[in-house]
């Protein structure tokens, strides 16, 4: 009896499958833009005029090329961006979470719309493993931007829109 209660408690050890649980997925897709207008000022900072989030849409361009705008109430940052204080040098710059979805050729795009200017391209080069989904490479108004700025902000100046 005592010989089958070891067989029974040896057989159910050596019998469970062990699965690993995947515990964390590292997800990178923020960029700093510090937008200026056509005078070099920071959009953000303007005494008159200033630029607020009501002023700015984000959209991500999808795998068939289509726009989708950017606005959940239900999430912390619902535009996927937010206008935060930067330190060295003080100035007011946009966060943005870019699209993660890239299409055939490996980018995924962002559309940035401010009031008054023309639409900022951002695009990022998807790389994704087990533990991690981010870019390698981004591109601003078509214009690669070197791996030593990403991290930092980004100068963008706009461009007004004239009908």
């Amino acid at each position: 009896m005592y010989k089958l209660g070891l067989l029974l408690i040896l057989f159910t050890l050596f019998s469970c499958e062990k699965k690993e649980e995947k515990c964390c997925m590292n997800v990178e897709s923020q960029v700093l833009l510090n937008l200026t207008n056509e005078d070099s000022n920071n959009i953000f900072e303007l005494n008159e005029g200033a630029k607020g989030l009501n002023d700015l849409d984000l959209y991500y361009v999808d795998k068939s090329g289509n726009r989708e705008i950017q606005n959940h109430s239900n999430l912390d940052i619902p535009k996927n961006m937010q206008i935060i204080d930067w330190e060295v040098p003080k100035q007011k710059i946009l966060k943005v979470f870019g699209n993660l979805t890239p299409q055939s050729d490996g980018y995924a795009e962002s559309i940035l719309v401010v009031k008054g200017y023309l639409e900022v391209s951002i695009k990022l080069k998807i790389e994704s493993t087990d533990s991690y989904k981010g870019y390698s490479q981004l591109l601003v108004n078509g214009k690669e931007i070197s791996k030593s700025q990403l991290g930092r902000p980004i100068s963008v100046k706009l461009t007004p829109f004239s009908e």
